[in-house]
């Protein structure tokens, strides 16, 4: 099962009205995602930089302690290999 699946399966067992962040648990910037895909999907995407919009985050990333308290839960698939069965299944209906 894959880790945001399982967390939403056990998100009943969280106090009501929790807040719960799930994620890696460690931050990734968007280049470097963008790089992992690139590699994924064996082609480069066409970027356009520009500068940062009012309000965009500099960085973010999931605290991950309520999600262990409450949840117990961790991540097991790594971003490199999420990404990959995604792309695997986008592929898939497209066919």
């Amino acid at each position: 099962m894959a880790d945001i699946v399982e967390a939403l399966v056990r998100a009943p067992e969280a106090p009501a009205g929790s807040v719960i962040n799930v994620g890696g648990g460690h931050r990734v910037t968007l280049l470097e995602a963008l790089d992992l895909l690139a590699d994924v999907a064996g082609r480069a995407p066409v970027l356009r930089m520009k500068g940062p919009e009012p309000g965009d985050a500099r960085d973010t990333w999931a605290d991950l302690r309520r999600a262990h308290e409450y949840l117990g839960y961790a991540p097991r698939v790594g971003l490199r290999d999420g990404l990959a069965a995604e792309w695997d299944w986008i592929r898939e209906l497209e066919t």
